[in-house]
């Protein structure tokens, strides 16, 4: 999805089992509960019968739970999948011990290969979201 790779001629754009459609759910929840319950574990997944794999992921100050799905296999709601995850009663109870309360919601395409491309070429490097 780079501009800048594109025009340098690094890659062209990528094709849809390369991509994945991320969401997620940002809660703020206090710093001393997040280290209480949390640690040092800054990654979690949940796994169920219900939905794909879902994950959580820890920061000082919050966390966010997120879904994801490669553009190629999209066939049901993102956020259908991540509103069962959030309401099942392990998750459920786990932001009520956290006392997490929703800040905002994201969306975003995030590159998924299974191998790395070269992300350089005369006086060119791509970094970060353009690699």
């Amino acid at each position: 999805m780079s501009t800048i790779a594109r025009k340098s001629g690094i890659r062209a754009k990528f094709g849809q089992n390369e991509i994945t459609l991320v969401i997620n759910y940002d809660y703020e929840a206090p710093p001393d509960k997040i280290d209480a319950l949390i640690g040092d574990n800054a990654l979690h997944n949940w796994f169920s019968l219900l939905y794909p794999a879902s994950y959580n992921f820890y920061k000082i100050d919050g966390f966010h739970i997120d879904f994801g799905q490669w553009y190629g296999a999209l066939n049901k709601s993102l956020i259908n999948y991540l509103n069962i995850c959030i309401n099942t009663l392990a998750v459920s109870r786990l932001f009520k011990k956290l006392e997490a309360k929703p800040r905002e919601m994201h969306a975003h395409a995030l590159s998924w290969l299974q191998y790395p491309r070269k992300t350089y070429t005369y006086n060119v490097m791509l970094i970060e979201d353009a690699a």
